[in-house]
């Protein structure tokens, strides 16, 4: 799978997951053979002021692995700034994250806030853009919607790609379900039926094993498969992906 100029051999990524991939956990997920992995998403803002809590997780990883920054927020200037930072640590790409859940995080019209309002989140992706270099890819992390009656996954997948979007990661759930009750494959499914071809679709949800790998790619026909809270305590998993991947 290709990301802009990224190449990902094996089509596992490791999902952004806050306070839970940091360095140490990523390198693991690596060193069993995962695809990519994405640091904790991260305040944009705060990156920017130079809080020092927040910026000492923006970590590079190990080796010269290929890896990605995840940043949030709302502010075309301060997100422009967090972005820079990502590439002066040797980000591969740059993931804007439009699906977190978290009260503190919508409150602020940040994360999944954002999928209400698609001409912001284009701005957002167009201002980031404009602040890398042209082999840095910006990708978009987002729901399947704001709540079950709202389920614009494929509209603003697509409006993420006009604005330059370079890859799309769907989570199956909508913000009000938070982490609760089924990821919902469909929604992936038409997202990768209305966006380009050329552009990667990346299904997340509900993957703890194999079969349920094996299973999304099916029923999606998505290019990749991130896992998240399905790698908590068994990062081997990523292991038996890469063989079966190998195989394939």
């Amino acid at each position: 799978m290709r990301v802009g100029p990224v190449a990902i051999d094996v089509p596992v990524l490791l999902a952004p997951m806050a306070a839970v991939t940091d360095l140490p956990f990523r390198t693991v997920a690596e060193e069993l053979g995962v695809g990519f992995t994405i640091t904790e998403f991260l305040s944009a803002h705060a990156l920017a002021v130079g809080d020092p809590k927040t910026t000492g997780k923006l970590t590079a990883s190990l080796g010269g692995r290929q890896f990605g920054v995840q940043i949030f927020g709302r502010e075309p200037e301060m997100m422009q700034q967090a972005a820079k930072l990502a590439v002066a640590i040797g980000a591969s790409l740059v993931d804007i994250n439009m699906g977190c859940p978290a009260k503190r995080v919508v409150a602020g019209e940040c994360g999944s806030a954002l999928m209400r309002e698609p001409a912001i989140a284009q701005q957002l992706v167009r201002a980031t853009i404009a602040a890398v270099p042209a082999h840095v890819p910006v990708t978009v992390k987002h729901r399947a919607g704001w709540d079950h009656g709202h389920k614009n996954a494929p509209e603003f997948a697509c409006a993420m790609v006009e604005a330059g979007a370079q890859m799309i990661t769907v989570h199956g759930r909508t913000r009000t379900q938070g982490f609760s009750g089924q990821s919902d494959p469909e929604i992936i499914r038409r997202v990768r039926e209305a966006v380009p071809a050329h552009i990667p679709v990346v299904g997340n949800g509900d993957v703890i094993d194999v079969a349920g790998f094996l299973r999304l790619r099916e029923i999606t026909g998505c290019d990749a498969v991130m896992i998240g809270r399905g790698a908590l305590g068994n990062p081997w998993l990523f292991s038996r992906l890469r063989g079966i991947c190998a195989g394939r």
